[in-house]
């Protein structure tokens, strides 16, 4: 098990196996599964061309602007998180569910759904959860560990955020530079779910979250409200997701990345509230 982001960040590190993930790919491999990964782009310094040109690969998502880079590619926008295909998979393989592969994909529904709040959100969704629930998974614990045991430094990450928060004509935004995490001793993958409390404040079409991550480099995160398309302004700036969830990453410095991001925000149309789609992701 490999990720870019290895090793996993702390409020993850109840799932079962967390501690074998690697972040760097060696030697040859028989064949390679991404998941969750709408391009090749976002495996960032794991992927070596070399081993991936020599090695058959399986590409399974649920991002409605996957590009389809595999040998085999199972792709579902209508599914609310890869964890929930996943499932049908492990299903049809006739694997035994057991407690272990339960919490690991009862978490990523949990948390590609926001706790079950999004608009994907299926009655097959519910129907998924509650078989890994049956299996051995603790709801109640997955949204203690993932959504109220915050470190303390992350909350005063956000406060500084939220002190700092500009807002203009149904557009909300603000940053977290590599100042408040070095300050506060924080992974810059610890500061989530922040973008979505922007979005939820009141007269918000779309909220954005810049994040320097220390390399140079400028995470963007957006949500949208159902009069916004995040999806294609991402899309403008080689990122991906979907029409209410998408990001990026840019060239720093911040403030040259936060000029371009929101002058295309700023072009990007606002329509009459579309109706409610199958295909708004959670924090996948």
């Amino acid at each position: 098990m490999a990720c870019p982001t290895s090793p996993v960040p702390v409020s993850l590190a109840f799932i079962p196996g967390s501690q074998e993930v690697v972040g760097a790919l060696s030697g040859r491999y028989d064949l390679i599964l991404v998941l969750d990964c709408s391009d090749l782009d976002r495996l960032d310094k794991m992927y070596t061309a070399q081993v991936f040109a020599d090695t058959p690969l399986i590409n399974i998502d649920h991002h409605i602007t996957n590009t389809n880079y595999g040998a085999i590619n199972w792709v579902d926008a209508s599914a609310a998180s890869t964890a929930e295909m996943t499932l049908a998979l492990v299903q049809s393989l006739q694997v035994s569910l057991d407690r272990d592969i339960a919490t690991s994909l009862l978490t990523g529904i949990t948390t590609d759904t926001l706790g079950f709040r999004t608009s994907s959100t299926t009655s097959h969704t519910l129907r998924s959860a509650a078989d890994l629930m049956d299996a051995g998974a603790s709801l109640p614990d997955i949204v203690e560990l993932v959504y109220n045991a915050k470190p303390l430094g992350v909350a005063r990450i956000w406060g500084e955020a939220l002190r700092d928060l500009q807002a203009q004509d149904g557009l909300v935004w603000t940053s977290v530079t590599q100042a408040m995490l070095r300050t506060y001793a924080t992974d810059p993958d610890e500061v989530k779910g922040l973008v979505s409390f922007l979005r939820g404040t009141q007269g918000t079409d779309i909220a954005v979250l810049f994040i320097e991550n220390g390399e140079g480099r400028i995470k963007v995160e957006f949500r949208a409200s159902r009069r916004a398309d995040v999806a294609d302004i991402a899309a403008r700036l080689g990122g991906g997701g979907h029409r209410a969830a998408a990001g990026c990453t840019l060239p720093g410095p911040l403030a040259s990345a936060q000029q371009r991001v929101l002058a295309e925000v700023r072009r990007a149309p606002r329509g009459e509230p579309r109706p409610t789609e199958t295909t708004e992701p959670g924090v996948g």
